[in-house]
């Protein structure tokens, strides 16, 4: 299995620590609500349970697995959560098996989860059916219910569990993120003042940019090079996977670039445009732009 990093030409090559992290702090999020929720237990109407009452007025079950706030894994044994898994790409593999970064994120947290993959034009029609019965999922991943559907599902059909307490008591990393983000629930909160949904929000600059090159960083280590930062390095680097075999089956067989034209921005050109002539495809006009009213090709520069 090949590692791969993005390069960005004349700036500092971005890591991917911080935004394993911020997705990790998303999921973290959802699985200490679905197992501090499955250690909830009613009273009864004498009163009595056989739990314990946190702060926040939730009853908890005396032998509850959720370690400490702020400890990996965040549960003491195995635990096991079910999961409508919407999958936003229908030809992307998302199984456990062959996704690293699932891997990763249930190695840190210490659940698993029994997941329903449903591919997104499937996904109105399932959610649909599931929310209708009374087997529901304890996680609805990239759920995309409207602000109608979450109203509706939590206020109005009681589905939905507000999560208000659970948020306060138990996103340990998810509350992190809402002292530096105050305002980041306030689109979520119904007028009821109840949330019913954690909201996805991200900070990675590298991912705000569709036209990027990927580098196979185990060629780099193979042959001892750093991740190019400028178009002299690039090109050094290109020449040197050709002719050096950096996978090392003893042939001068690797292809050092690769991209398709017809792809959503995997034409390579595009992203190398910008290191030579002004280049902005935003309003889809490949290879022209404007020039104080004057259109242009890049071609002419």
């Amino acid at each position: 299995m090949h590692t791969f990093c993005t390069i960005k030409l004349k700036t500092q090559t971005i890591g991917d620590g911080e935004n394993m992290k911020k997705i990790l702090i998303m999921i973290l999020c959802c699985a200490m609500i679905c197992v501090a929720t499955g250690c909830v237990q009613e009273q009864t109407k004498g009163g009595q349970t056989k739990g314990k009452e946190s702060k926040g007025g939730l009853v908890i079950s005396a032998d509850s697995p959720v370690t400490e706030l702020g400890t990996l894994p965040i549960v003491s044994k195995p635990v096991t959560l079910s999961c409508l898994f919407v999958k936003a790409f229908d030809n992307v593999d998302y199984s456990v098996e062959n996704n690293v970064v699932l891997q990763w994120i249930l190695e840190q947290t210490g659940i698993k989860l029994d997941i329903e993959y449903v591919s997104a034009a499937d996904a109105v029609t399932r959610k649909q059916v599931i929310l209708a019965s009374d087997d529901y999922p304890d996680i609805i991943w990239h759920a995309g219910l409207s602000q109608a559907d979450v109203a509706n599902y939590g206020m109005n059909e009681k589905i939905l569990i507000p999560l208000n307490e659970l948020i306060e008591n138990y996103s340990y990393w998810f509350n992190d993120c809402l002292e530096e983000m105050p305002n980041l629930l306030t689109a979520v909160t119904q007028a009821d003042g109840n949330i019913y949904g954690i909201p996805n929000s991200e900070v990675s600059y590298h991912t705000e940019y569709s036209k990027k090159m990927w580098v196979n960083c185990d060629w780099l280590e193979a042959l001892g090079l750093d991740a190019p930062e400028t178009t002299e390095e690039f090109y050094n680097m290109l020449v040197a996977f050709k002719t050096q075999d950096p996978n090392g089956n003893g042939v001068t067989d690797e292809v050092p670039l690769t991209g398709s034209t017809p792809g959503w921005y995997s034409d390579p050109c595009l992203y190398l445009l910008n290191s030579f002539v002004p280049y902005n495809n935003a309003d889809y006009t490949p290879y022209l732009f404007n020039d104080d009213g004057t259109v242009r090709t890049c071609a002419t520069m």
